[in-house]
């Protein structure tokens, strides 16, 4: 279970390959261009939206990813605001939202994972509390479509 959480935190941090990335929600801009492995984009207020995929390994079910997302970004600082579970093409997603302080604002993070065969997919979207509620509802919506 360790080494599974020890290759959790590359994956949360790093950039990598992914396939097939959606477009983002409404209101959100690409601003790096797509390359098929991952997808960027940011609203006017700096919410940042980011879906990638990442090799499923260790293979594991999906409540295998919530509890280690959760306790990674639990030990980072985070407090749970809500979860999500969701469907995306009729595979079984799932995300945490976060919030934490930073300097005087709270901020939002919201990461969602579903587990696709060989495939781990990945949605980070994250700002300033304030901002990201303005844009919520959309994320969610979009979280339906990372699977195409």
């Amino acid at each position: 279970m360790m080494r599974a959480l020890l290759c959790l935190i590359p994956l949360l941090l790093l950039s990598a390959c992914a396939g097939n990335a959606p477009p983002p929600p409404e209101g959100f801009a690409v601003y790096e261009k797509s390359n098929g492995n991952e997808s960027r984009a940011v609203t006017p207020e700096g919410v940042t939206w980011r879906v990638r995929t990442e090799d499923h390994k260790p293979q594991a079910d999906l409540s295998f990813w919530q509890a280690a997302l959760r306790k990674r970004m639990s030990e980072a600082g985070y407090r749970v605001v809500d979860s999500l579970q969701f469907q995306s093409s009729g595979k079984p997603g799932f995300a945490w939202e976060f919030a934490a302080p930073q300097g005087p604002t709270d901020f939002s993070f919201l990461v969602g994972v579903v587990p696709d065969g060989s495939i781990l997919r990945i949605v980070e979207v994250a700002g300033p509390l304030v901002d990201f509620a303005k844009y919520r509802a959309r994320v969610v919506a979009q979280l339906q479509k990372l699977v195409q």
